[in-house]
């Protein structure tokens, strides 16, 4: 016999914040075991019986050579050794193995153990129960025979309960089917028929039968397509009938799973299997967990833990992680104005940190015992380029509209579906580049902070272990392309670690055999074309680690499979990580060029080499400085905030927001901040513009595949980053426009016969334009949006240069597939004799016909018409600066005059949404887009269009006060362009309270970074508008146009940027403007407003223009 696994078991805090015990699990780690059958026997040990998966596996078939494990303490287990196996039987399977899940029970003072085995090579139809006896607990046993007369086809999993009046049970099951029925005196026989075990839900296999104050519950294993969950039914006799109760252990990651429930020492337990260990499905291991009863006697939903080493953790990656650290003591709030910061390391991805260089990006879990650091990668995409205009569309186009303009609304619908979707219908997912993890002996941390620096992007871990105080600093380097880590210990020898490079699938991780202290990480998304071809992206990671006064070596896990880092008593220790993939690049793809780039194992390499040479010091304070030059551009100081709530940690902040209502304002201050963090480190020149969830995402199936949603999303993304100074960032997202454009005249000239450019409503990094996801994406005009933004860029920098080389050309290409999509609607029409969109879309809503069907398509939505009025007039503008292009000009205008109006309805006086003054579906839309004129658009104005602004109004009062992260950042906005500072700070306070995640992103749900972006901008139009045009290229500044009484009584912001090109410092006391600062970068006319008075400036480029409360 050996010990084994003699590890304290340490105590956790589970996700939920209660306390409970974390077994060593998987609690057997030198073989491969699953099927766990639990029994408590006279000589006070718990025994537990579990079958034994034979490494290198080979299905289930090479199960075999049963082991039997006991405890007295559950912390300290005894290996029996190997009690039974194949070639022990003689009526079984010749070619031995199929010995699967055994049980064991007691009677009579022997031990009979029981077994599933087949007796043919036709091993499902030929299953036999064996039945193995003996004097003794865990040895000796010795084969008897089989139950005869059963059923054979897929019966397995033998249980036997013997109940308190000494009869004994036997169960077994498979193929959804369960069988149950007395056992003889002799345990070796049936005592009448078996009988269907009725009343359970979806049962699959794995029948256990136990009791507990009178209640009898059969628990087993469902089919649900994620993975076996254990499910159990009570019943007031051994053989029911059942009542079904639920689910009692959720999936294991293993795709199957087997338990068994049993009292020790007073304590309930479940045991189960996963695959942690291996990773492989056919190589188990067995675990076990406290399970606790409700009054009622029902099962409360057993939390599964972990004490398996984060390099050695071989599962299935998601949001969750275990940190095997008990925590104790009271971090403090580390220095710095705007700081995240915890006292736990994360449990789950969305309470991580992010870090990024606008390439690379990381999550940083800060776990002690258990550290995981999820990368990513900006260019880590699935799919390439394609050509997936359907010809179909054009010649059912003119029909689709006829059927629209005589109110035949949901036959268009069908037939554009049919006919006008791209081919394939979506494009691929954003990937994560893979993981970083790795353990330490650390398993306790005193007074433990984690934190993020937003003002130096760098993410640091405090904690005291066993008298030594260490500090982990993280941080993603721009000027380097590289992300830093750095250990440190107060005491010298204290770093010991054992490092691994994970990645759900398509890749594998090996040390590099000229470099002793380096981890690789290779892999290819494995997509292909229709003709075969290998079209998917290559990608690489590498680690480098760099120990002072240690040692790094190359070692494999317990079971060989996968090669580790380690490092051993180092005094400290830096790691650098690389990444990068054979993407083309965005200025290939506009071209047309597809090649894929350089090797990124060579890219990884250059970068580490680069980068080894260099001192921690000299890094560190490179990037601060480049992040820095970003960040330290604006300042906002908001009346100071109780020390008592100032120096909680963020998380508890939050709760504060959540219990009162509204958020301090400097957790405010820290959100607005965050938001340019984030755009600082999603969106770099040289970089992928930010997606959905900016550069972060642990999956390789993100939500909504963390796309460019072109009907909000990813223009949303970037509305912060002119009027927060951080003008240089807008350039990703021109980049890919660029991308767009040679795909995007394809899709305007084959599915709608028209010239210029489209794309629908998303985008990949491949530049798909096609309509996508249903006949929701037949929407074209994400194009025109998008041109929206080099036109502000231009607003806000007055570069002609930029104006005349990029800007001008995407607008007039965008606006050229507009005029020319455009049609008149007939007599008859509510626009009848105008110029509208068909078929058009208002995303993502509904509406009911008169009929009362529900139905989405229309001609005319108001949003169409109010992007296409906004492109139309900055295309007019654009040309006049230029002087260029009358004709084009002149055909703008006209079309411009003939464009419906936006109207007004007579039975709400809200702004239609669509041309008819139909119903919505949903009242409460998420999206509010026929307000695109309000927000960001610039055609309704308090001063300009008042009746316009209080139609407005009703609108945003009929579409509510709450709905998902994103769509109150939109609402947001809109209550500032109506200077209702007050009711934006009340959705602000419910986008803070109930859609922010702890580490602040915001949560559609789940996680969409626009909703960060949004709110910042809307943050900053709080204090500063500039949308309001006047003539010649100007542009009115309005001061406080939207203060909310919540912040009114002091503060400042400095650095934000108006359109016009200048730069705004203002402060305040009492709702009133003390001091502001302007400063012209372009020189020109000023056009201040604050409050009611309007003041005209001619200013000179560089100077300062001055006003206080006396002028």
């Amino acid at each position: 016999m050996k010990q084994i696994n003699k590890i304290g078991i340490a105590l956790f805090m589970t996700f939920m914040g209660t306390w409970c015990l974390a077994q060593n699990n998987p609690f057997v780690r030198d073989l491969y075991t699953a099927d766990p059958s639990a029994h408590v026997w006279a000589d006070g040990r718990l025994y537990v019986y579990p079958s034994h998966d034979v490494d290198p596996p080979r299905g289930c078939d090479l199960m075999d050579k049963y082991h039997i494990y006991s405890t007295d303490d559950m912390v300290n287990w005894v290996d029996h050794g190997e009690v039974l196996s194949s070639a022990q039987v003689s009526w079984g399977r010749p070619e031995g193995g199929f010995m699967w899940a055994p049980d064991c029970a007691y009677k009579n003072g022997t031990y009979y153990y029981y077994f599933p085995h087949p007796n043919g090579t036709d091993w499902n139809n030929t299953w036999k129960i064996g039945i193995a006896t003996s004097k003794k607990p865990a040895s000796d046993f010795i084969v008897q025979g089989y139950i005869k007369g059963l059923p054979e086809f897929a019966m397995i999993d033998p249980c036997v309960f013997v109940d308190d009046d000494g009869q004994a049970y036997f169960y077994y099951g498979g193929g959804s089917r369960c069988m149950g029925g007395k056992l003889k005196e002799n345990m070796m026989e049936i005592d009448g028929e078996l009988k269907n075990m009725e009343g359970l839900d979806d049962f699959h296999e794995a029948t256990w039968v136990h009791k507990r104050n009178g209640i009898y519950y059969l628990s087993y294993a469902d089919n649900d397509r994620r993975g076996n969950r254990l499910k159990y039914a009570t019943g007031n006799h051994p053989l029911g009938p059942w009542k079904y109760q639920g689910v009692y252990l959720e999936t294991t990651g293993s795709g199957t799973n087997h338990g068994s429930i049993v009292e020790y020492k007073g304590q309930w337990y479940a045991f189960y299997h996963n695959c942690d260990l291996s990773g492989q499905g056919n190589l188990r291991s067995i675990c076990f967990d406290k399970l606790y009863y409700n009054p009622d006697g029902t099962i409360q939903k057993v939390n599964q833990t972990t004490g398996l080493e984060a390099s050695k953790r071989i599962i299935r990656i998601n949001a969750d992680w275990t940190d095997r650290t008990q925590f104790s003591g009271k971090g403090v709030k580390p220095d710095g104005k705007n700081v995240l910061w915890y006292r736990q390391s994360a449990k789950i991805w969305e309470e991580a940190l992010p870090i990024g260089n606008g390439k690379l990006g990381a999550m940083i879990f800060g776990g002690v015992a258990d550290e995981r650091i999820q990368l990513n990668e900006n260019t880590v995409w699935d799919g390439y380029p394609l050509e997936p205009d359907n010809p179909e569309g054009l010649k059912a186009l003119p029909e689709v509209q006829r059927l629209l303009f005589e109110n035949k609304n949901n036959e268009a619908v069908k037939l554009a579906g049919k006919t006008m979707m791209g081919i394939p219908q979506g494009v691929k997912s954003y990937q994560s580049l893979g993981e970083l993890w790795f353990d330490t002996p650390q398993s306790s941390a005193e007074n433990y902070v984690r934190s993020l620096d937003l003002s130096t992007a760098i993410v640091t871990t405090k904690y005291t272990s066993e008298g030594v105080n260490y500090t982990r600093e993280y941080f993603a380097s721009a000027p380097d392309n590289v992300i830093v880590i750095r250990i440190t210990a107060d005491k010298g020898h204290k770093i010991n670690l054992n490092i691994a490079l994970k990645r759900e699938r398509n890749a594998i991780s090996k040390g590099i055999p000229s470099d002793s202290g380096s981890l690789l990480l290779t892999g290819q998304i494995p997509t292909k074309d229709k003709d075969g071809n290998q079209r998917g992206i290559s990608f690489a990671a590498q680690v480098k680690a760099i120990a002072e006064n240690g040692a790094v070596t190359i070692v494999k896990d317990d079971f060989g499979h996968s090669e580790l880092l380690s490092v051993k008593d180092a005094d400290a220790l830096t790691l650098y990580i690389a990444g990068a993939t054979n993407y083309p690049g965005m200025e290939n793809l506009a071209k047309g060029i597809y090649t894929f780039s350089e090797n990124p194992e060579r890219k990884c390499a250059e970068t580490i080499a680069k980068v080894s040479d260099k001192t921690y010091g000299n890094l560190k304070s490179a990037h601060v400085a480049d992040h820095q030059q970003y960040f330290n551009r604006v300042e906002l100081n908001l009346r100071k905030t109780p020390a008592e709530i100032e120096t909680l940690p963020t998380n508890e902040r939050l709760d504060f927001a959540r219990k009162n209502g509204t958020p301090d304002l400097g957790l405010v201050e820290t959100f607005f901040q965050f938001g340019r963090y984030l755009l600082i480190g999603s969106s770099r020149p040289g970089g992928m513009p930010a997606n959905l969830q900016g550069l972060w995402a642990w999956q390789l199936n993100a939500p909504w595949n963390a796309d460019f949603h072109t009907n909000i999303n990813f223009q949303m993304n970037y509305w912060p980053v002119e009027i927060t100074n951080l003008s240089e960032l807008h350039r990703p997202l021109f980049d890919l426009t660029d991308v767009m454009i040679k795909p995007g005249e394809r899709s305007a000239q084959v599915i709608y016969g028209a010239r210029g450019w489209v794309v629908h409503h998303l985008t990949d990094a491949w530049g798909f334009t096609a309509p996508a996801d249903g006949p929701q994406g037949i929407w074209p005009m994400g194009a025109a949006w998008l041109s929206q933004h080099p036109w502000e860029h231009y607003a806000y920098t007055g570069d002609k240069t930029f104006l005349k080389e990029r800007a001008y050309p995407v607008m007039k290409g965008a606006a050229r597939f507009i005029m020319d999509f455009l049609v008149e609607a007939p007599a008859g029409t509510a626009y009848a004799g105008k110029l509208v969109t068909n078929p058009s879309y208002s995303p993502e809503n509904a509406f009911l016909l008169p009929n009362g069907e529900q139905s989405v398509f229309t001609y005319g939505a108001t949003m169409d018409l109010e992007i296409v009025h906004n492109l139309l007039t900055n295309c007019i503008e654009a040309a006049k600066i230029l002087k260029v292009d009358a004709n084009f000009r002149a055909e703008c205008e006209k079309t411009l005059k003939r464009l419906p109006s936006i109207q007004i309805s007579e039975k709400t006086g809200r702004i239609l949404e669509w041309a008819e003054d139909y119903k919505e579906v949903e009242p409460h839309h998420r999206h509010t887009s026929h307000l695109f004129g309000l927000h960001p658009g610039n055609q309704i104005t308090v001063v300009g269009t008042p009746d316009l602004a209080d139609a407005a109004r009703k609108t945003l009062i009929a579409r509510g006060d709450d709905g998902t992260g994103w769509g109150l950042a939109w609402k947001i906005n809109m209550w500032n362009r109506l200077q209702d500072g007050d009711h934006a700070f009340k959705l602000l306070s419910v986008l803070l309270s109930k859609k922010t995640l702890p580490n602040l992103f915001d949560d559609h749900p789940p996680f969409q970074i626009d909703g960060n972006f949004g709110a910042t901008a809307a943050i900053a139009e709080m204090f500063v508008q500039s949308h309001l045009y006047v003539s010649n290229g100007n542009y009115e500044l309005q001061l406080l146009p939207s203060l909310p009484v919540a912040m009114a009584a002091q503060g400042s912001v400095k650095g934000l940027r108006a359109r016009g090109g200048f730069i705004v410092d203002i402060s305040w006391e009492n709702g009133q403007l003390t001091e502001a600062n302007i400063q012209s970068t372009l020189g020109g006319k000023l056009y201040l407003r604050i409050g009611t008075k309007l003041k005209v400036y001619n200013t000179k480029k560089g100077e300062v223009i001055k006003v206080n409360d006396k002028k």
